[in-house]
């Protein structure tokens, strides 16, 4: 199937962070839609107020519609929704989180619809959005209630893959929200997608402990020998190569996350800041879903919005890593159906007859 076919939903985010900035960036490189048809969801009001505050592109030109239905290939094609009365590049506002929730509930709806292939986020803040209708700490939380599903937020980069067992939850939470089940279906989930969504045959995994020093044999905590090793024993015994537990400043300092397909990090900073270091441009993925969603590594940047300094190579990624998660899906899908019917296929295609020898006509 060409990338020309594949429709990819990006959302505006917080029309007063960097959002629309790092949209129009990447949009604007006229390769970008030899790629895909972009059908971004937001206000028209701030794709025209932040076009002005870029130089440059004044040739980029948005096809306002009403519908991915309508979305024409090579055009920046913008569902119009989401708009707000005022734009304050760099302020925390209910009406820009609210702006930013019925973009993201219009793009899911249409997904949902078939009319995407794909949907990229740009960065909401999550104080803003808050409301009797939305009550999520993230996209990704989010995304796992509309498509009813026990999500995995994976950190990915050509480098780096970090999945994490707790998400966004407040230190004190962690230890109590790390269990053997939970560190099993993650496991499961991150397997699956580094093999179906990356292309990973038999992927190794390092499993991050969650104490110093891996817990020093429970001298710093009970649970490595309690929980965590535990869950890897049965994980190997199910036929996932997890590895460890390790402590977590040794697998990055001393490279040993080269060594493997996949790190699980048993919460948020400890997986996103050695992830971050090391992996500056790189994408955020909710696994776990039907739904193929991706989105830049950074946050709404209030302290640059609005002033022409956000770098959109993230959100790129993340448009790109849409694209080839799509492609490996349905490349999956027909690799893995009727396998049996397909080996016959190939057997039956062989072709068997001799060949003649290279040697043939020397004594």
């Amino acid at each position: 199937m060409s990338e020309q076919k594949f429709k990819i939903g990006i959302t505006q985010g917080d029309t007063n962070g960097v959002g629309w900035e790092i949209i129009i960036k990447a949009l604007a490189d006229s390769r970008m839609l030899e790629s895909f048809t972009p059908v971004v969801y937001g206000s028209t009001k701030a794709a025209a107020f932040y076009k002005k505050t870029i130089h440059g592109i004044e040739d980029l030109n948005f096809n306002v519609i009403v519908s991915a239905h309508e979305a024409r290939k090579g055009k920046i094609n913008l569902v119009a929704c989401g708009e707000v009365e005022d734009i304050e590049p760099g302020k925390l506002s209910d009406a820009a989180g609210a702006a930013s929730v019925e973009a993201l509930r219009k793009c899911v709806a249409e997904y949902k619809e078939g009319l995407l292939d794909a949907i990229v986020t740009a960065p909401i803040n999550k104080d803003a959005v808050q409301s009797d209708d939305f009550r999520f700490t993230g996209h990704t939380e989010f995304f796992g209630s509309e498509f009813n599903a026990e999500p995995v937020m994976i950190m990915c980069s050509d480098i780096l893959r970090v999945a994490l067992v707790t998400k966004h939850l407040p230190v004190a939470e962690i230890s109590r929200n790390i269990t053997r089940e939970k560190i099993m279906s993650t496991l499961r989930i991150f397997k699956e997608t580094l093999t179906t969504d990356f292309g990973v045959v038999a992927p190794k995994i390092a499993v991050m402990s969650l104490n110093p020093h891996a817990g020093d044999g429970g001298l710093l905590g009970s649970e490595e020998q309690e929980i965590i090793r535990p869950a890897i024993v049965d994980a190997y015994k199910q036929g996932i190569l997890a590895f460890g537990p390790f402590a977590a400043d040794g697998l990055f300092a001393g490279g040993g996350y080269t060594r493997y397909d996949g790190i699980l990090a048993m919460y948020h900073d400890q997986g996103l800041a050695p992830f971050k270091s090391l992996s500056p441009d790189g994408v955020n993925f909710t696994a776990g879903l039907d739904a193929v969603r991706t989105s830049p590594d950074h946050g709404v940047a209030f302290d640059i919005a609005g002033q022409n300094r956000a770098d959109a190579q993230s959100m790129r990624n993340a448009i790109y890593a849409a694209i080839d998660i799509v492609k490996r899906r349905k490349n999956w899908d027909e690799w893995s159906e009727h396998p049996l019917q397909r080996a016959e296929r190939e057997h039956s295609n062989r072709d068997y007859s001799p060949k003649e020898s290279s040697n043939a006509g020397k004594e």
